[in-house]
Parts: structure tokens; C-alpha cells; sequence
């Protein structure tokens, strides 16, 4: 019934425990699970159930009810437009349930393709900065939520560096805190916080999804911005022609306040720490 899984996976469920998971669902019998390569956080399987494909998640960092807020989140997402894949409710009724000891939820699953880096055109790059604004434009409103990349939880990133290289946990530590003193209070809201290009899928020429909001917080937009641009637009160096795109693309959904962009040197410097 299973397939051989991916060894990027980290959780590797039983047919019993799958069988199980599946079975709270009202979808049909399950034909077979597969192992999905990449990301480095949590376990991903394309689940084939009936005639269709879903998406299955093991939280391998989050707790349960960490896991329950960012389904919500996503089914909020999803209303007010946001191209994202909404969550399988159970047939009881919850998202979140519980798969070899760990949260786990079943997404729909979304067709597409993640680009790579030399594949990358302007005309794409503009489509990525409309659809982060018009992520931030969509979430406002939301409740402040922590984030992973605060000034907190990347000097305790720092510390567990020290122990193999001290010498670069004090430099990071140290510009961090240097960078931190420089920021100022900016337009802010839900970012997602890691748009990179493995969490970007396409058809064809179209953007279709944006996938995974696990790093979604409350933050400076235009740390989210720089965070996109750097992820977006560098090679063996930052590509002029592919940033104006970014901007203008995000421009053409919500334009920066002055104050914005006096202040993006200082956020991608935090952004690349």
C-alpha cells in the first residue's frame, strides 16, 4: 500500500498508522502514501486516497495547538483569496489530528512546480511581489503572532552555533544585536517571513500557490519584502532587472510608505543574518 518513502522525511508512519489517519476521513480507501523530498522542518507525503491526491503533514517542531492556529490561519487565507492549499477537515470535524505521536493534517493538494534560481524572469519576479502584497494587504487584521526570526529566537539559534563554532556565534550574535539597534517601527502584520522559492509553486507561467506559512508572524512588511527579494533575486549576485520587477510587482498591490524604504538596507541586512 505504501510506497518507498524519501529519506528527507523524518516520520515514517506505519500502514497501520496510516490506515488509521486515513480512516478519519470520508474520502475513500487508501491507495498509496509517498515520501516528499525537501524542506528540512517537518514530514511531507503526497497521500493518494480514492482518486485524489492530498497533502500530509507531520509537525515535527510545532505543538498541537500551534498546529491548529495556522490551519485556521490558512482557512482565513484561503477566504479572503490567497492562493494557498486549504486544510481537509476529519470527519468529525477537526483539522489537526494526531499521526505517530506528533500533530498531522491532510491538505488539498496543489498542482505545480518550484522554479530554480536560472529559471527565474522578470515577469516571474513580479508575480511574486504582487502575491506577497497581496498577502499583506488580505491579513490585515490578524492577531499578532510570535514569529522564528525575532532578535530572541535567532540569538538562541546563536547560542546552539557556539558550541561548534564559537568565534561565528559571537559575530552573528553580535551584528544581530548591532542591526536590531538600527530598526525602527515600521507598517507591519502577518508576513509570511519565508518566501523563498521552494515554498512558491507554478503553472506554467502562472504562480499558483503559496505553501508553507509555518514562519508566518507578525512583522515588518518590509523585512517580508527583503526576505523575498534576497531569496527571489540573488545568484552569484543580487540581479537588478529581477528586484525592480519584485518591487514594481509588489508596488502594483500596496504601495511602501517613505519610511519603508529608507529603512530596507537595514531590514535586508537583519533579513540576511
Amino acid at each position: 500500500m505504501v510506497d518507498a518513502f524519501a529519506v528527507a522525511t523524518l516520520t515514517i508512519p506505519s500502514n497501520v498508522d496510516l490506515a488509521r489517519f486515513c480512516a478519519r476521513y470520508t474520502l475513500g480507501p487508501l491507495e498509496t502514501v509517498t515520501g516528499i523530498q525537501g524542506g528540512t522542518v517537518n514530514s511531507s507525503f503526497a497521500v493518494h486516497i480514492g482518486k485524489k491526491i492530498y497533502f500530509l503533514r507531520i509537525y515535527e517542531e510545532q505543538g498541537f495547538e500551534e498546529a491548529c492556529e495556522e490551519t485556521a490561519l490558512l482557512l482565513r487565507l484561503v477566504a479572503r483569496g490567497i492562493p494557498t492549499p486549504s486544510p481537509v477537515p476529519t470527519a468529525a470535524g477537526p483539522y489537526v489530528t494526531e499521526l505517530c505521536g506528533k500533530p498531522a493534517a491532510l491538505f488539498h493538494w496543489s498542482e505545480g512546480v518550484m522554479r530554480c534560481q536560472a529559471s527565474v524572469r522578470p515577469e516571474d519576479t513580479f508575480q511574486v511581489g504582487r502575491a506577497l502584497a497581496s498577502l499583506h494587504v488580505a491579513a490585515a487584521g490578524e492577531a499578532p503572532r510570535p514569529g522564528r526570526f525575532g532578535l530572541d529566537a535567532l540569538l538562541t539559534r546563536c547560542d546552539r552555533v557556539r558550541d561548534i563554532d564559537p568565534t561565528l556565534a559571537d559575530s552573528l550574535a553580535a551584528g544581530l544585536r548591532d542591526i536590531e539597534a538600527k530598526r525602527r517601527a515600521l507598517p507591519s502584520g502577518l508576513i509570511h517571513g519565508d518566501l523563498f522559492r521552494d515554498n512558491v509553486l507554478w503553472s506554467g507561467n502562472q504562480l499558483s500557490a503559496l505553501i508553507d506559512f509555518e514562519s508566518a508572524s507578525f512583522g515588518p512588511f518590509a523585512y517580508d519584502l527583503m526576505v523575498t527579494t534576497l531569496a527571489w533575486c540573488t545568484g552569484d549576485r543580487l540581479d537588478a532587472s529581477l528586484a525592480r520587477s519584485l518591487f514594481a510587482g509588489y508596488q502594483s498591490k500596496r504601495t511602501l510608505a517613505e519610511e519603508e524604504k529608507d529603512a530596507l538596507c537595514v531590514e535586508g541586512a537583519f533579513a540576511c543574518h
